[in-house]
């Protein structure tokens, strides 16, 4: 069981606007921000580092034909310079070299 939770500020946003989208957006906005109150769990912003590390795997994504969405990318990109697992159902994640799934563990 992992002793921290990073939510990458693009998962918070993906969050915010399904919930925003929705119809019941008062009960719902309470959601996210009650989870980022629990204990080990925090807000993971872009640094340099992952924007380099973005660049690699926007690149490598190109050049074997199979793009995904560029907040997916980000998501990698927080994840794999973190050393994270991303929890995730999308299967396109294990196209990307160094990205760890949870599926896999």
């Amino acid at each position: 069981m992992a002793n921290e939770v990073f939510v990458p500020i693009f998962v918070f946003a993906e969050l915010l606007f399904g919930f925003k989208n929705g119809a019941r957006e008062r009960e719902n906005l309470a959601l996210p921000e009650n989870f980022l109150k629990l204990p080990g769990v925090f807000i993971q912003y872009p640094t340099n580092e992952t924007a380099h590390v973005y660049a690699s795997i926007a690149l490598g994504l190109k050049e074997i034909g199979k793009p995904i969405p560029f907040h997916d990318i980000w998501i990698a990109a927080c994840a794999i310079e973190t050393g994270s697992i991303i929890v995730t159902y999308d299967k396109h994640f294990l196209n990307i070299s160094g990205a760890r799934t949870w599926g896999e563990h």
